[in-house]
């Protein structure tokens, strides 16, 4: 943009985007489906880019098809809001990714869905010390992990 900031608008910093890397789906250990392949707006469950993910999201579902597997995807979300609407949100964000592997051809049985909001393991701390959200932070726990059931 050239033009000059509207005034009276606080300032704010620029959060780096990091570059997109292809999920690979493995057996051993939840894939996490991050901004750089499956990236959420902000406090909803549409995607940034529905045509990228579909793209990022075909080899994953073809492995699942050919293998046969079964699969689990839990939502998660940053620290924003309520906590039954960081539960609510993280479980339509799972759902949204199934409703892609369905759309792949994977079976919906073949898919379960959770919300867990930023109750899981990999949760990175995203609030500063005065309870405001770390945009950076905040980007990374906006994810659904992928996980082989069998």
């Amino acid at each position: 943009m050239t033009d000059a900031a509207p005034g009276g608008l606080p300032h704010v910093t620029t959060v780096g985007v990091p570059k997109p890397v292809r999920p690979k789906l493995t057996l051993s250990r939840p894939v996490a489906l991050r901004e750089d392949s499956v990236g959420f707006r902000d406090d909803s469950d549409q995607l940034r880019d529905a045509a990228q993910a579909r793209q990022d999201l075909k080899p994953i579902a073809g492995q699942i098809v050919r293998g046969h597997h079964k699969v689990s995807l839990v939502g998660t979300t940053a620290t924003a809001g309520t906590e039954q609407g960081r539960r609510t949100l993280s479980l339509q964000r799972a759902q949204a990714v199934k409703g892609l592997l369905v759309s792949l051809g994977v079976p919906a049985a073949h898919v379960s869905t959770r919300g867990v909001g930023t109750h899981y393991p990999a949760h990175v701390k995203d609030l500063d010390a005065s309870g405001n959200l770390i945009p950076q932070a905040a980007v990374q726990n906006r994810a659904v992990f992928l996980t082989v059931l069998s």
